[in-house]
C-alpha cells in the first residue's frame, strides 16, 4: 500500500490548485472564522491583512523524506539518566521485532545520548505496522530543513548590542564569554576567517583553532537533502568549513571578535570557544536525521550552549524527535537557544520544532535600530537606500536607469486589491526601466516575475507600511533582474519624483546610513506562537532584523541578514555571558532569569496605538542581558503557559508539575489516539499560579505587582484578527521578599469575556516593580475549548477538503464522479487545510452507495494512512492513495488491492489534546463518490 502526503510528497507533481471541472479557482480573501455576537467581542484593531500583511500564496506540501522515518523506543536517552548500553539492547530488539513482522528496514543510525531512537529507511507502508511492535512509542517522519533565507541590507551589528545591554555587559560589566563553549548547528564555520580567531586565508585550513575549538562537517559541500541521486547521500568530513554562509554569520553574532577599525565586527561574547556542526551543504536543505546526529555530537562534546538557527517550519508538538533532543540536552545541563522561525507572514501556530522543546529557548527577532544600506542615488541627487531581495541578482554599483511606476500612489489605505502599483500584473511600458511598485496582495515572487515579463530593467518594491522589507523573490520561476526594496517613505519620494515629471537613478558603490523606523519592533518574519500543546512559545526575542556580521572569506568577509536565525545566536552570546559571570545556574534558571529581566516591546501592527505586541509573537520581550547579570531577585516559573480555559478540560490538568510524562498509553497505540499527554509548563494551566519569588541579596526588597497585556489573536491562522482582549489578573498588590529569602505570591488568571471568538490566544505580563528593578513573567493561553476550534477549513474561497487529481504534472481538484486508472499518477488525491494542529489524522476507504454517499468498509482493515501529531497547514497538504490496503498482522502482513468499483474516502481528525472517545473532539469529512477503473488491466482486476 502507497499513499502520498505532506510526509510522502510527490515527486513528480506540482502543487498547483486551480479552477476545474466542480472546483471553484483559488481567489479571494481568507474567510476569518466564525465570531461572537455583535456589541459582545472586545475591540477589533483589524487583520493581517488590513495591517498590510500577505499572507504566503505558495502551495507546496510539507517537505517531509518518504521512506525516511525516526522510530522512538521505549526507555530515557543517557542525557536524562538512561543507559547507552540499555537502549541499543532496546533498539536491536525493535529491529529484531521489525524483521518478524516481516517489515524490511534499514538502520541508518541509531541516537542513545539525547534520544532513544532509530532513523530507518522503510516502506511508508510499513509505517503502521511498525508502530504496533513492542518496544516502539512512535514512528515520526523525517523532514527536510532549508537552509534559512537570508535578506541582505547592510546595517550594524554594534546598534543590534546596544539594544539588549550586550555592550553594557562587555565595557562596563568585563563579560566576554571566556570559558564559554558555545556550539553552532547551521552550515559550518569559515575558521579562516580573521574575526573568528582565523590566518585570514581561502582554504581548509588547520581545524580546530583556537577559536572554534570543536566541530565536524555531517554532510559534505554537494548534500541537499531535497536532491535525488548522490547529492542527497551525506558525505561526513572533519572539517566543518562553510560554503553557505549561514553558519560563519550565526557564528560572528555570538562570538566575533574583529577590529572595528579594520571593518571587522564584534560578537556578543567574543571570547567564547565555538563549536562547528556544519548540517547543510554549500545550497539546498538538511534533514531533521542528520540535525539529530550534530545534536548528539554537541552534547557530547560538552558545549555548555547550542544554537540552532534552523528547525522544521509548523512542526509544533514538543515530542518531535528533535524537540525532545533539544529538552534531553538541556537536562543534560545544555542551554538549547533555537530560532523561532521565519513565517511570522503565515499567521499564528507556524513556529516549529526544536524551538518548541519544552526546555529550549525559543527566539524571536526584532528590528535593529540603523540601517547602513547600499543606495542608489535619482536625478534630482537625492540617495536612497535599498535591500536587495534573497533569490534574484545583486543591485550593480553602477549604471543609470529610467524609473517607471507601475501605477500611482493610491489615496486608500491598505492598497486597494485591484490598484496597478502592486505590480501583481505585467506593467506596459516599463522595459528597460526599474519599475517601481508596490508592497501588498501578491508575493514578492508574483512581482518579479511579473515584472522581468514586463522586460524591466530591475524592479524596486516599496513598503506598505513604515520600515525596511526583508524580501525573498525565490520561487518556482528564476528571477533573473535586480530586485531592491525600500521604505514607504522613500518609495512615495520615488512616487512625487515621477508625479513632477520624468526620473531617472543611478546605481552607486555609495552607502547611506539611517534610523530604522520599526527598530525594536518585532520583525514582520518572526513566528508566531503557541505550540500545538498551547504551551507559551517563544520565549523571548533579541535582534534579528539587519543584522551585519561575518561571511565566508570567498563570499566577502561580511554581510548583512536578516531573520530568526540572527536572533537566536544574540541570545546564545548572551547566554555565555550570563554564564561567565554566574556558572552555577542551570539551563532552566537561565531561561527564569533572561524572561525576568526582558522588555516587552510595542505591537508593531499599530506601533502608535499604545498597545504592546502579542506574547505568542514576542514571549517575555526583548532581551536585557546586563539586567539579567545584575539580577539579585528571581522570579519562577519564568513563565505561565495556561492551556485552554474550558472548565472540564481544565480540571483534567490540576495539580501536574513541570516535568514530562513519557508514558504513553499503548492499548491503541497503532491508531495513534491513546496517548498519555504531557505534563510540560504545566504551572497556571487551571489558571492559578504561584510565583516563587527568591530574593539573593542582602537586604530586603518590596514589590509593586501590576499586569500588563499584548494584543490578542483569533479568526484565521493564516491571516489573523487582532483583538484587544484582556485577561483577569488577581494577584496581591505588593510583596516584600525578605534578603535571602523566597516569597510565595498567588496569582489567578482568567481568561478574557466572552470566550465566542474561535481560537482566541491572549496574554500578557505579570509585573513586578521596585525602586531599581523591574521583573516580568509572561502568560498566554487559548480563551475556550480547544477541542472547539474547526480543524478542516476552505482556502482563499475554494470548499476544502477536497477530491484531487494530477493533470498535466499539476494537482488539481476534482468533483464528484472523477475516474481514476490507478496507473502512474492517476489516482485519487485528497486535499485539505489544517486550520490548527492535530492530534492524528485518519484517512479511511469504503465503498459509494448508488447516491454517492459512505456505504460500508470495504476491509475490516480500510485505513490506509493515520500520521499521528500534525502541525497546522503551511497552506495546503495532499494526501493520495494507489487503491491498496494493508492487513497488519505481525508476522505475516497482507497487502489488499480493492476491486474496480465506487469508492468514498473519509478523513478524521483528532484535534489537539482531544479525547478519541469524545465524538466532539473528532472533525470529519467525506469525499464525493469516486470511480476507480483499470481499464487497461483487464476484467476482475483486485480484490477486497
Amino acid at each position: 500500500m502507497t499513499t502520498t502526503s505532506r510526509r510522502l510528497p510527490v515527486s513528480r507533481l506540482t502543487t498547483r490548485l486551480g479552477a476545474c471541472v466542480g472546483a471553484a479557482a483559488l481567489v479571494g480573501a481568507v474567510a476569518a472564522l466564525p465570531a461572537s455576537a455583535a456589541g459582545a467581542d472586545p475591540e477589533h484593531l483589524g487583520s493581517a491583512a488590513d495591517l498590510g500583511v500577505a499572507a504566503p500564496t505558495e502551495t507546496e506540501p510539507r517537505p517531509a523524506i518518504s521512506g525516511r522515518w525516526f522510530v522512538e523506543v521505549e526507555g530515557d536517552p543517557a542525557a536524562q539518566g538512561g543507559s547507552v548500553a540499555t537502549a541499543a539492547t532496546t533498539q536491536d530488539a525493535v529491529v529484531a521485532e521489525a524483521a518478524d513482522a516481516g517489515v524490511e528496514l534499514e538502520v541508518r543510525e541509531s541516537f542513545t545520548t539525547t534520544w532513544n531512537g532509530l532513523s530507518v529507511e522503510v516502506a511508508d507502508e510499513d509505517v503502521d505496522t511498525l508502530r504496533e511492535l513492542p518496544g516502539v512509542v512512535e514512528v515520526h517522519p523525517v523532514f527536510a530543513v532549508p537552509m534559512p533565507d537570508e535578506p541582505v541590507a547592510a546595517p550594524e551589528l554594534s546598534s543590534a548590542l546596544a539594544m539588549t545591554g550586550a555592550d553594557v555587559a562587555q565595557s562596563e560589566l568585563g563579560f566576554t564569554g571566556a570559558g564559554v563553549k558555545v556550539g553552532v548547528i547551521d552550515s559550518g564555520i569559515d575558521y579562516n576567517h580573521v574575526d573568528l580567531g582565523g590566518g585570514g586565508t581561502d582554504d581548509d585550513g588547520e581545524f580546530p583553532t583556537a577559536r572554534v575549538g570543536y566541530g565536524y562537517d555531517f554532510v559534505g559541500d554537494d548534500y541537499d537533502a531535497g536532491a535525488t541521486g548522490p547529492a542527497a547521500t551525506p558525505q561526513p568530513d572533519p572539517l566543518p568549513d562553510d560554503c553557505g554562509g549561514h553558519g560563519t554569520h550565526v557564528a560572528g553574532i555570538v562570538g566575533a571578535a574583529g577590529n572595528p577599525a579594520e571593518n571587522g565586527v564584534v560578537g556578543v561574547a567574543p571570547e567564547a570557544t565555538l563549536g562547528a556542526y556544519r548540517v547543510f551543504g554549500c545550497d539546498g536543505s538538511s534533514d531533521t536525521e542528520v540535525i539529530l546526529a550534530a545534536m548528539e555530537m554537541a552534547a557530547d562534546d560538552g558545549m555548555d550552549v547550542v544554537n540552532m538557527s534552523l528547525g522544521a517550519a509548523f512542526m509544533t508538538w514538543p515530542t518531535y524527535p528533535t524537540a525532545l533532543a533539544a529538552d534531553a540536552m538541556v537536562d543534560d545541563g545544555v542551554v538549547v537557544v533555537v530560532s523561532q522561525g521565519n513565517e511570522g507572514e503565515a499567521g499564528t501556530f507556524s513556529g516549529g520544532a526544536p524551538a518548541v522543546g519544552s526546555k529550549t529557548i525559543s527566539v524571536a527577532s526584532f528590528e535593529n535600530t540603523t540601517i547602513t544600506a547600499p543606495a542608489f542615488v535619482l536625478d534630482s541627487g537625492e540617495r536612497i537606500g535599498y535591500a536587495n531581495a534573497t533569490g534574484a541578482p545583486l543591485a550593480p554599483t553602477e549604471g543609470t536607469l529610467p524609473v517607471t511606476a507601475a501605477g500611482p500612489h493610491p489615496e486608500e489605505s491598505p492598497i486597494p486589491e485591484g490598484s496597478p502599483v502592486l505590480g501583481c500584473t505585467p506593467t506596459e511600458g516599463a522595459e528597460g526601466s526599474a519599475l517601481l511598485v508596490s508592497r501588498g496582495v501578491c508575493s514578492f515572487h508574483e512581482k518579479a516575475v511579473a515584472a522581468q515579463e514586463s522586460g524591466a530593467a530591475a524592479l524596486i518594491i516599496y513598503n506598505n507600511v513604515p520600515g525596511a522589507i526583508s524580501a525573498t523573490v525565490e520561487g518556482a520561476v528564476e528571477i533573473t533582474i535586480p530586485v531592491v526594496t525600500v521604505s514607504l517613505e522613500d518609495g512615495l519620494v520615488l512616487q512625487g519624483a515621477l508625479a513632477d515629471g520624468s526620473a531617472t537613478m543611478t546605481w552607486t558603490p555609495e552607502t547611506v546610513q539611517t534610523v530604522n523606523p520599526n527598530g525594536g519592533l518585532v520583525s514582520g518574519f518572526s513566528s508566531y506562537g503557541l505550540a500545538a500543546d498551547l504551551t507559551l512559545k517563544p520565549d523571548l526575542g533579541a535582534p534579528g532584523g539587519q543584522i551585519y556580521s561575518t561571511y565566508p572569506i570567498e563570499e566577502g568577509g561580511h554581510r548583512s541578514v536578516s531573520g530568526t536565525s540572527m536572533a537566536a545566536p544574540h541570545v546564545a552570546g548572551a547566554v555565555a555571558l550570563l554564564l561567565e559571570a554566574r556558572p552555577d545556574l542551570e539551563p532552566l534558571e537561565v531561561r527564569d532569569l533572561l524572561q525576568n529581566s526582558a522588555d516587552p516591546q510595542t505591537w508593531s501592527g499599530i506601533p502608535d496605538a499604545g498597545l504592546l505586541e502579542p506574547v505568542h509573537r514576542q514571549g517575555a520581550g526583548l532581551l536585557d542581558i546586563d539586567d539579567a547579570i545584575l539580577a539579585r531577585t528571581t522570579v519562577t516559573p519564568g513563565k505561565i503557559s495556561l492551556g485552554e480555559s474550558e472548565e472540564e478540560r481544565r480540571r483534567d490538568r490540576d495539580d501536574r508539575d513541570n516535568d514530562r510524562d513519557r508514558g504513553r498509553d499503548r492499548d491503541d497505540r497503532g491508531r495513534g489516539w491513546e496517548r498519555d499527554r504531557d505534563d510540560r509548563d504545566r504551572d497556571g494551566r487551571d489558571g492559578r499560579t504561584t510565583l516563587r519569588v527568591t530574593n539573593h541579596s542582602d537586604a530586603d526588597v518590596t514589590y509593586e505587582i501590576s499586569a500588563s497585556h499584548g494584543v490578542a489573536t483569533a479568526g484565521s491562522t493564516l491571516v489573523p484578527e487582532f483583538f484587544g482582549a484582556e485577561a483577569t489578573v488577581e494577584a496581591p498588590g505588593s510583596v516584600t521578599v525578605r534578603a535571602g529569602r523566597t516569597a510565595r505570591v498567588e496569582v489567578e488568571i482568567t481568561a478574557p469575556e466572552p470566550e465566542s471568538l474561535v481560537g482566541l490566544v491572549y496574554g500578557g505580563w505579570i509585573t513586578l516593580t521596585a525602586e531599581d528593578d523591574r521583573l516580568v513573567v509572561p502568560f498566554a493561553g487559548l480563551a475556550g475549548d480547544y477541542q472547539d476550534v474547526p480543524v478542516f477549513t476552505d482556502y482563499v474561497g475554494t470548499a476544502l477538503p477536497s477530491l484531487g487529481r494530477a493533470v498535466d504534472g499539476a494537482l488539481v481538484l476534482a468533483g464528484p464522479g472523477a475516474t481514476y486508472t490507478m496507473a502512474g499518477d492517476d489516482v485519487p488525491y485528497f486535499v485539505y487545510r489544517l486550520e490548527y494542529p492535530v492530534s492524528d489524522l485518519r484517512l479511511s476507504v469504503f465503498h459509494a452507495r448508488a447516491d454517492g454517499s459512505k456505504g460500508r468498509a470495504v476491509h475490516r482493515y480500510n485505513t490506509f494512512l493515520t500520521t499521528g501529531e500534525l502541525g497546522r497547514s503551511a497552506m495546503l497538504d495532499f494526501v493520495s492513495w494507489d487503491g491498496t490496503l494493508t492487513q497488519e498482522r505481525r508476522g505475516h502482513d497482507k497487502v489488499r488491492t480493492v476491486r474496480d468499483g465506487s469508492y468514498v474516502v473519509e478523513i478524521t481528525a483528532l484535534k489537539a489534546l482531544g479525547d478519541p472517545r469524545n465524538r466532539d473532539h473528532l472533525e470529519t469529512w467525506t469525499s464525493p463518490a469516486f470511480t476507480i477503473d483499470r481499464a487497461d488491466e483487464g476484467p476482475g482486476h483486485g480484490r477486497s
